[in-house]
């Protein structure tokens, strides 16, 4: 007669029931901040169960509000509290019904484990919950953050003091991983980021004339967006190109650039991520990205775009350069300008374009592969 008890605990582990907490995480409106969490949700739920809850900001008449949202295998319970309270009564309130609300879905539907994205914020309250219902709690960090503050950080600190309570600490990079275990943790894995679902649907376009694109934010220092537009500035002078900034939370006039700048220039300003497709839709109409970041602790643009099927000139800046493959972009140093313009002349000369059927770049952090790589974690 075959081990019940067994077969149920393989079930398990193959398809938990995740408790999921990020710090982070997109609203229903314009607010993107934490869009990888969204992503990490939706692909963990094609195989999974996963129930998220996370916290936003609004102007409400009363202190707090529950919404509902539900996707096929992903749950999304957001807690919305009243922007206009103190922060000392939106912690208690947090602090309190967070747990609460955990307890009561635990009730219905019982979960497996408690995962948190992000330590700082969340990583308290998901602790706090692993230990009511004796769950194990394990947590993703992301963030450059660690590695480019080196003076006293408070949040740095306590972020490591919840680390370290987790069963498993997971890491999007070799370099963080490092890191973390210089600061005392045990179990520290490496886990890329996924990609998004909508990514599957594009590839890159070849329209006549080669178009470079850029994928920076508010952090434009780190993100080298200056040299990237300098350098193209200079190109297009030699020979006809264009390039698609596609840009989050910047303001170009601080980089001494106006829109009328860019028209005249032929730089596509696409503002925002609000619409998966359209970012995709947007970025896989170039030929080439250029990555000029100072620190990536992973660099999931350089990812879409080798999946894309795009060139990828990229800084060996911490992430890009461990998974990269020679036939797939042109790597240069941190801070080199003039390789910048360099490896953007020959590429646009040469007019590069990965070569259509590569199974390896098909196969590039797959969803599946990325999930069978927790479910191992998960286990033990």
């Amino acid at each position: 007669m075959p081990n019940l008890d067994c077969n149920i605990a393989i079930e398990l582990i193959a398809h938990p029931h995740i408790l999921f907490f990020p710090s982070w995480f997109p609203d229903q409106g314009k607010d993107l901040n934490g869009s990888f969490n969204l992503t990490w949700a939706k692909r963990m739920a094609q195989f999974c169960k996963v129930h998220v809850i996370a916290v936003h900001l609004e102007d409400l008449d009363v202190d707090f509000e529950w919404r509902e949202n539900v996707i096929d295998n992903l749950h999304i319970s957001r807690f919305i509290l009243n922007r206009k309270q103190t922060k000392l009564k939106r912690w208690l309130l947090r602090s309190k019904l967070l747990a609460a609300r955990a307890m009561e879905l635990h009730a219905l539907d019982s979960f497996d484990l408690v995962h948190v994205s992000v330590a700082w914020n969340m990583a308290f309250i998901g602790h706090k919950v692993s230990r009511k219902l004796g769950l194990p709690f394990y947590i993703t960090e992301h963030s450059t953050y660690f590695l480019t503050r080196q003076k006293f950080d408070l949040k740095k600190i306590i972020s490591y003091h919840l680390m370290r309570k987790a069963n498993v600490v997971m890491a999007v990079s070799l370099e963080l991983k490092a890191h973390f275990e210089s600061k005392g943790m045990r179990k520290v894995y490496v886990i890329p980021n996924f990609t998004n679902i909508e990514l599957d649907e594009y590839s890159s376009k070849i329209s006549s004339l080669y178009c470079f694109a850029h994928v920076t934010n508010w952090d434009v220092e780190r993100k080298g967006t200056k040299a990237v537009l300098d350098s193209f500035k200079i190109l297009r002078s030699q020979q006809p190109c264009k390039l698609i900034l596609i840009a989050n939370g910047i303001n170009i006039e601080t980089l001494g650039y106006s829109k009328n700048d860019l028209k005249e220039l032929d730089i596509v300003l696409y503002e925002g991520f609000i619409d998966p497709a359209k970012y995709y839709s947007c970025l896989s109409q170039a030929h080439c990205l250029v990555n000029f970041s100072s620190k990536e602790t992973f660099g999931i643009s350089v990812v879409e775009a080798v999946k894309l099927g795009m060139h990828t000139i990229y800084t060996r800046s911490g992430g890009p350069e461990t998974f990269m493959k020679e036939e797939w972009g042109s790597p240069i140093e941190v801070g080199d300008t003039l390789d910048l313009y360099k490896k953007m002349e020959v590429a646009c000369k040469e007019k590069i374009l990965l070569k259509a059927g590569d199974g390896h770049r098909n196969q590039l952090f797959s969803a599946k592969d990325i999930f069978e790589q927790h479910i191992r974690i998960y286990h033990g």
